[in-house]
């Protein structure tokens, strides 16, 4: 779209040459930018979810209550989806494409089931649980934890009695702190967005690899939750997004920094999707974009299984012993940070959205300090303010651009 305007300006000097009046015009071109566009949804699945917006973080209910955070997300994502039509039926009439991508979370991610697909040797097996071990009887037995490899058949895998999907990360290194900065260190497999596993069956290999989030095998919990299945990008029609989001259950605790690390590695070019991310498609760019929902801050637990297995006993983000709660939840904050920051490097363009009054109006600066900048950055009190927040950004990533 092109438009000109013009208009004539009284003149001081020239008047007395006989110019009173000098013509001036302008011309803006404005057009859809018509480049490629993924959205990842990186949604808080959260037990506290369940519950009203003006309900805590920390807070439980046993289930859904009406006008839930939960019931507001679903319509915040439904107004962001109408938001974009416009721009999806354009890209799609010029060869090009709108795709969105959705990761649920809680203590871990629900992606087993598509890593398995792709490649069954990305999947840690056998792979190590915290078993009970007793020696002893009566007055003298004495129980404890021990990490114990479990193998698990082929029928495991594929049973959907058996395995929910989620899974446990990567290997990791424990001395990641506040005040560890944002360089990944070299061994944090589970912070590498564009990690693609070693095949094989060396302790090596099996660093790279993702384990099973078994909860039979796993004896050490107090608390086990399992997100609905993640969904790789692709373009969804309008009835199979709200069938998808009015599936999604609250439950369990909050560890965000899974979230974002399966956020990033979905629309990674170089990682495990690599085959369905290209950089380019249709002979044009692919702009990418990742919008992060949550109603709380990070909150961990001693005995939570969660995608770093059970920390008091297995040490993969605190050192021996188990330093504390508030101590590992520091510990996740900063590899939260360091995710984002490894996700922007990578030229994605993220949104941070803090939901309900737990956020106190202000987002924690982990978050605000996620977005790509302050005004990507937000805090929604209520359902109707979240849904209008969702309807800004569709209108933003789908706006016209000025040109010249």
């Amino acid at each position: 779209m092109i438009v000109t305007a013009s208009t004539t300006i009284p003149t001081a000097i020239m008047k007395i040459f006989g110019k009173r009046t000098l013509p001036i015009s302008a011309t803006c071109n404005a057009r859809q930018d018509y480049v490629n566009t993924d959205v990842v949804l990186v949604l808080d699945n959260t037990g506290s979810m369940a519950c009203a917006p003006s309900a805590s973080a920390t807070a439980s209910c046993p289930s859904e209550v009406s006008g839930s955070k939960m019931a507001g997300m679903r319509s915040a994502v439904m107004a962001l989806y109408d938001a974009l039509t416009p721009a999806q039926t354009q890209l799609t009439t010029a060869g090009l494409r709108l795709r969105y991508g959705i990761v649920p979370f809680s203590g871990t991610v629900n992606v087993g089931k598509l890593i398995y697909a792709m490649n069954t040797g990305y999947i840690q097996n056998p792979a190590p649980y915290q078993q009970q071990q007793c020696t002893g009887s009566g007055w003298s037995r004495s129980c404890s934890y021990v990490a114990t490899s479990v193998n698990h058949s082929n029928g495991y895998f594929t049973s959907a009695s058996q395995w929910g999907g989620c899974i446990e990360e990567a290997n990791s290194v424990n001395t990641i702190n506040s005040s560890s900065g944002y360089a990944i260190p070299t061994g944090a497999y589970d912070l590498n967005v564009d990690l693609v596993p070693t095949i094989g069956t060396t302790a090596a290999a099996q660093a790279t690899q993702w384990a099973p989030y078994d909860e039979n095998s796993e004896q050490a919990d107090t608390q086990t939750a399992c997100p609905a299945q993640a969904v790789p990008l692709q373009a969804f029609a309008r009835s199979d997004l709200q069938t998808y989001v009015n599936g999604l259950v609250a439950n369990g605790g909050t560890y965000t920094d899974i979230g974002m690390i399966w956020g990033g590695r979905m629309l990674s070019s170089t990682g495990i999707w690599s085959s369905i991310n290209p950089t380019t498609y249709g002979n044009m760019p692919v702009n990418k974009y990742i919008i992060l929902m949550t109603d709380g801050y990070i909150d961990t637990g001693s005995t939570y299984y969660s995608a770093w297995g059970v920390e008091t006993y297995d040490h993969r983000t605190g050192a021996n012993p188990y330093p504390g709660d508030s101590t590992i939840d520091a510990n996740h904050k900063q590899r939260f940070s360091m995710v984002c920051n490894e996700i922007k490097g990578e030229g994605v363009s993220i949104w941070v959205i803090g939901f309900g009054q737990s956020t106190g109006g202000v987002l924690d600066t982990a978050l605000s300090g996620c977005a790509s900048n302050a005004n990507q950055a937000s805090v929604s009190t209520d359902s109707a303010s979240l849904i209008a927040k969702f309807t800004q950004i569709g209108n933003q990533i789908g706006s016209l651009r000025i040109t010249q």
